[in-house]
């Protein structure tokens, strides 16, 4: 059994982790739009850029803002902070939390994601059960939980699938922004 306490912080490392590691295209969109902005605010002031200066402004500070704060609340509602103690069965992830008990079928989970910090033992595209690990003692308590994760969450893959209809609708856009920026210029 693994005792540890989860904090904002560990929530925070989480959010920051899927935004640019698990889905490195929200973290593109980001930068393009950041970008963008600059690029409208750089340009005097012209009355036609006024919702692209808006958009990029709202988009760039208020959107992660609202994420974060509105993942916190719910975090919060939720109980999800707090002390827990998770172990292994060869069936089940077994997790008690202030929120009450869970087990969860090792089925139940795609993948798992190390980092230097923590693991990351994925239900979906962004679910996650979150493991501190500072909540390992030792390296061979580590190790000994590792032991008892199916090996088919811990063997090395390359996902095949792309976002190709985010990368897509993300192309159209900066080529729509592309052509309205080009003829603004060439006026």
């Amino acid at each position: 059994m693994v005792q540890y306490q989860m904090t904002e912080g560990d929530n925070w490392r989480f959010q920051r982790h899927l935004w640019f590691k698990q889905r490195p295209h929200y973290g593109l969109m980001y930068v393009f739009f950041l970008l963008l902005g600059i690029v409208a605010y750089s340009i005097p002031y012209e009355q036609g850029l006024l919702p692209l200066r808006v958009a990029t402004s709202v988009f760039v500070i208020f959107i992660p803002i609202v994420q974060v704060y509105s993942v916190k609340v719910q975090m919060r509602k939720l109980h999800l902070y707090g002390s827990y103690e998770v172990e292994t069965t060869p069936d089940h992830f077994v997790a008690n939390s202030p929120a009450g008990r869970s087990e969860i079928k090792w089925s139940a989970f795609t993948k798992m994601t190390k980092t230097a910090h923590y693991y990351f033992f994925w239900m979906g595209a962004a679910r996650a059960v979150v493991l501190p690990r500072r909540a390992f003692k030792t390296k061979a308590e580590e190790r000994e939980f590792m032991d008892a994760v199916p090996q088919r969450l811990t063997s090395p893959k390359r996902s095949v699938v792309k976002p190709i209809l985010t990368w897509i609708a993300f192309g159209i856009l900066a080529f729509l922004i592309f052509i309205g920026l080009l003829t603004y210029f060439l006026r």
